[in-house]
C-alpha cells in the first residue's frame, strides 16, 4: 500500500462514526481491538496477508470507537459532569490546561479539576470545565493551579432544532461543565505554572512580542487583522469587519493554516541559509520553528494539521525519502484524532482537511495547464495561476461542508478569493519580516508603511466585494449520501480530465445520482408532517411543514433590545430544512414588526404583511386544514386534532372546537387559568405542550401543579426541553425535544 496512513485514517474515522451512532460500552470496542490485533499478528506470522490486513482494519476501527466512547460518554462517578447543575455553590481546585483566552470583556480558562468541596465534603474529582471570568485579566497562566467557588453548570445544549449547540461545542474540546465568576479576585492562585517553561518562557513572550510589534507599527484595526492573518488571533477584530470577511467567503484567511506554516518555513529557511548550517541541522531548526508557530497559533486544528504535515515532510527529507502528500495529511489527521476523536465534528477541522485533501488530489491535474517556470514572466504567470486554481479547488472541496453548517454559499467568494488571498499572502510575508526586523528602525518603518498599504488594499477589497449586489446561494442541509455523491463525482471528473481510464458511463452515473439526491434534499419533500414549536421565550412561534412541502409560519420569533430571535432561531432552522418559500405567514399579535427582517430573507411569501389573528383567516392545505378561532388555532391531520392557544381568551369562551383534541399547545398564561385543568380533562387530551415562558428564571411551580393534578398526562415545556417537534404519521405522532436529541 502506497498510502497506508490514508487507509488507517478512513477506518479510524469509521470507528468514530460507529461510536457516536451506537451505544456499546467502550470495553466492547477495546476487546474487539485487542482480539483483532492478536489475529493480525498470527495471520502475519502464518503469511496470510489478506486476513492480516482485514484484522488490522478491524483493529483500527475498534480503536477509533474505543477512544471516542472513552472521551465522550463513559465518565467515572467522580467526573465533574456528575456534579453539574446541583444548584449550590462548590469550591473547585484544578490546573489551567490551556492558555487563557483573553477577550475585550471576559476571560476563559480551561481547568482540569482535581478536587472539589461538595456538601461539606472534599471529593477527588476529574474532568475539565470552562471557567468564565466576567472581565479581561492576565493574572493566570498555563499550568497554574487555582481555586475558586461558584455554581457548576452543564453547558447549554441547543435550545432549538438546528441551533448552535454550546454543549456539543465544548464536548468536542473535552469540556463537560462551566463556572462563571465576576472577577479575578474570586480566584486564588495556589501554585504558579512556572514548571512549564516552554509556553511561559518561549511561546507567551514571543506572542506578546508579535502583538506589540503590530500594535506599535500599525493602526489598531489593521493590527488586529494582521494578528488574525499571522497567528489566527481574531479576538480584537471588530464585529463589522469580521462579518464582512464572513459574508464574502474569505473568513478562512483569518484562521492560521497551512499557508501560514509555509510562510514561516520559507522565512526561516532564508534566515538559516545565511548561516550555512549543515543540512541536518537546518531541518531540526525548521521543525522547532514549526512546533513553536503551532503553539503561537493556539494549536488550532488547521495549524496542527499543517504542522504535522510539515514535520513529516521534513523528517522524510532528513531520511532522504520521497514526499507523499496524501500519506502526510493522513498522518496529520490520525495524530489529531487519536488524541481528540471528537475533533472530527469540529468545523475548523473539517474545512482544513477538506480543502487540503482537495488540493492534494486535484492540484496535480491543474499543474499540467500551467506554463513551465523558464522565465520571470512565466514564473509570475504560474504563481497567479496556482492561486487561481488553488482557490477554486479549495472552495470546491469545502462547499458541502459550508452548506451543511451555514446553509449558504457566498457567490462572490469565488472572485473575492482571487484578489484577497494573494494580498493576504503578501501581508503575511511582510508581517513576518516586520517581526524579525522590527529592531532596525529604518527597515522596520519602511516595512510598516508597505504593510499598512497592503492591509488597506485588502480591507478595501473586502468592502468592495461586500458591497456588490450579489446574493448568497441558500440551500438546505445536504444529506450524507448527497455529500458522498458530490465528492465521488468531483473525483471522477478530475480523473477523466486527467485522462485516466475511467468509463464515461460511471462518471455520468455518479453525477446524475448526485444531482438527483441534491434535488430531493433541496425539495425537502418529506413523507411526514411536522409541527415545530420554537423556544422563543414569551412569544409562541410555530412552523408547520406538511406532506407535499406546504409550509405555514405562525409568528416570527420576536425580538428584544439584545437579539432578534427570528433571525438567530427561526431563520437558521428554515435554511437547514431547505425552506426558501413560505406558503403562508400570520401573526397572533399586532406587534408583528419583528417578522419583517425574517420575511425579507425568505422568497415567495404569499402574505408579505402578516395578518392579525382576529381576521379569522382560514388557510386550506393539501392534507389537512388550519383554522383560526378567536385566540386559538386548530390543525387537523387525518384523525388527529391539534389545538394551539396563543392568546388570552379564557378556555371557557372557546367555541366551535372539535369533539376530540389530541394535543393542546398553550401559552404559559393558560397555566394560571382556573378552568384549564377541567378543559384538558373534558377533551381527554393526550399531550400538553407549553409553548412559551416569561423568562429562563421563571418559577416552575405552575407547571409542577399541573403535573400533580394530571399525573398521567404527558406535559412538556419549551422552558425545559427547548424547541419541540411533533412528527405526525398515519398511526399517530412522535414528540422530539431539541435539548434531548
Amino acid at each position: 500500500m502506497r498510502t497506508p496512513a490514508l487507509y488507517a485514517l478512513i477506518f479510524f474515522v469509521g470507528g468514530i462514526l460507529l461510536a457516536t451512532n451506537t451505544a456499546l460500552p467502550a470495553m466492547v470496542y477495546l476487546g474487539v481491538a485487542v482480539l483483532a490485533s492478536a489475529l493480525a499478528m498470527i495471520c502475519f506470522i502464518l503469511e496470510k496477508a489478506t486476513t492480516s490486513r482485514a484484522a488490522i482494519c478491524l483493529a483500527v476501527l475498534s480503536t477509533g470507537a474505543f477512544l471516542t466512547e472513552l472521551q465522550s460518554a463513559e465518565f467515572p462517578s467522580n467526573h465533574i459532569s456528575r456534579f453539574a447543575s446541583a444548584d449550590q455553590f462548590m469550591t473547585v481546585t484544578g490546573i489551567v490546561v490551556s492558555e487563557p483566552d483573553i477577550r475585550p470583556t471576559k476571560t476563559y480558562l480551561a481547568v482540569q479539576v482535581d478536587s472539589l468541596q461538595y456538601r461539606d465534603r472534599a471529593i477527588a474529582a476529574c474532568g475539565n470545565l470552562r471557567l468564565q471570568i466576567q472581565a479581561p485579566t492576565s493574572a493566570f497562566g498555563y499550568r497554574d493551579r487555582i481555586k475558586f467557588t461558584g455554581y457548576v453548570n452543564l453547558p447549554f445544549s441547543a435550545r432549538n432544532p438546528g441551533a448552535f449547540d454550546y454543549r456539543r461545542y465544548l464536548q468536542i474540546r473535552q469540556i463537560s461543565a462551566t463556572v462563571t465568576v465576576p472577577g479575578a479576585d474570586r480566584i486564588t492562585q495556589l501554585q504558579s505554572g512556572a514548571s512549564e517553561p516552554f509556553v511561559r518562557s518561549i511561546v507567551t513572550p514571543v506572542r506578546d512580542y508579535i502583538s506589540s510589534v503590530f500594535e506599535r507599527s500599525l493602526p489598531s484595526e489593521q493590527a488586529a487583522v494582521m494578528k488574525g492573518f499571522l497567528i489566527g488571533d481574531v479576538r480584537n477584530i471588530s464585529r463589522e469587519v469580521y462579518q464582512r470577511f464572513k459574508d464574502t467567503g474569505t473568513l478562512h484567511v483569518l484562521a492560521a493554516s497551512g499557508a501560514n506554516v509555509g510562510y514561516v518555513v520559507a522565512t526561516l529557511l532564508i534566515g538559516i541559509r545565511l548561516f550555512r548550517l549543515p543540512r541536518q541541522y537546518r531541518i531540526y531548526l525548521l521543525i522547532a520553528g514549526v512546533v513553536i508557530f503551532s503553539f503561537l497559533a493556539y494549536n488550532q486544528p488547521s495549524v496542527v494539521r499543517a504542522a504535522v504535515m510539515a514535520i513529516v515532510t521534513l523528517i522524510g527529507m532528513a531520511l532522504y525519502r520521497d514526499t507523499n502528500w496524501l500519506n502526510n495529511i493522513s498522518v496529520a489527521g490520525m495524530v489529531i484524532l487519536v488524541f481528540r476523536p471528537l475533533y472530527l465534528f469540529d468545523l475548523g477541522f473539517q474545512l482544513s482537511f477538506g480543502a487540503a485533501f482537495a488540493l492534494i488530489l486535484f492540484m496535480p491535474t491543474c499543474e499540467k495547464w500551467m506554463p513551465k517556470p523558464t522565465s520571470l514572466i512565466r514564473k509570475a504567470t504560474r504563481y497567479f495561476l496556482m492561486i487561481f486554481y488553488g482557490s477554486i479547488i479549495a472552495q470546491l472541496g469545502v462547499i458541502p461542508i459550508l452548506i451543511y453548517n451555514f446553509h449558504t454559499v457566498p457567490l462572490v467568494s469565488f472572485v473575492a478569493n482571487l484578489i484577497v488571498v494573494p494580498l493576504v499572502g503578501v501581508a503575511t510575508t511582510l508581517g513576518i519580516m516586520l517581526v524579525f526586523l522590527s529592531a532596525i528602525p529604518v527597515v522596520s518603518t519602511l516595512l510598516a508603511e508597505i504593510l499598512t498599504l497592503t492591509l488597506k488594499l485588502t480591507l478595501a477589497s473586502i468592502d468592495y466585494f461586500h458591497a456588490l449586489p450579489i446574493s448568497q446561494l441558500r440551500l438546505g442541509a445536504p444529506h450524507l449520501l448527497a455529500i458522498i455523491a458530490y465528492y465521488s463525482a468531483l473525483q471522477f471528473v478530475f480523473l477523466f480530465v486527467s485522462r485516466k481510464r475511467i468509463a464515461m458511463f460511471a462518471i455520468l452515473l455518479l453525477i446524475s445520482t448526485s444531482a438527483l439526491i441534491w434535488k430531493n434534499v433541496l425539495a425537502d419533500g418529506g413523507n411526514e408532517t411536522e409541527i415545530t414549536f420554537f423556544d422563543t421565550r414569551d412569544l409562541t412561534t410555530v412552523f408547520i411543514k406538511q406532506t407535499g412541502g406546504r409550509t405555514v409560519l405562525i409568528n416570527g420569533g420576536g425580538a428584544n433590545q439584545s437579539v432578534n430571535l427570528g433571525e438567530v432561531t427561526v431563520l437558521p432552522f428554515l435554511l437547514a430544512k431547505g425552506v426558501s418559500h413560505l406558503g403562508s405567514v400570520f401573526s397572533t399579535t399586532t406587534q408583528s414588526g419583528n417578522m419583517r427582517s425574517l420575511l425579507s430573507a425568505m422568497a415567495g411569501v404569499e402574505q408579505s404583511a402578516p395578518s392579525a389573528v382576529d381576521d379569522s383567516a382560514y388557510l386550506q392545505s393539501l392534507t389537512g386544514r388550519i383554522e383560526l378561532i378567536d385566540s386559538s388555532t386548530i390543525f387537523s391531520y387525518r384523525a388527529s386534532n391539534f389545538l394551539l392557544l396563543t392568546g388570552s381568551t379564557p378556555v371557557q369562551n372557546l367555541n366551535n372546537l372539535p369533539p376530540t383534541i389530541n394535543v393542546v399547545a398553550a401559552d404559559w398564561y393558560y397555566l394560571k387559568q382556573d378552568g384549564f385543568v377541567a378543559f384538558l380533562k373534558s377533551f381527554h387530551v393526550e399531550t400538553v405542550i407549553l409553548t412559551s415562558y416569561p423568562t429562563l428564571y421563571t418559577s416552575k411551580e405552575p407547571l409542577r401543579r399541573l403535573r400533580e393534578e394530571l399525573p398521567n398526562l404527558p406535559t412538556l415545556s419549551v422552558l425545559e426541553s427547548g424547541g419541540i417537534t411533533l412528527r405526525l404519521t398515519t398511526s399517530g405522532f412522535r414528540v422530539l425535544a431539541a435539548a434531548n436529541r
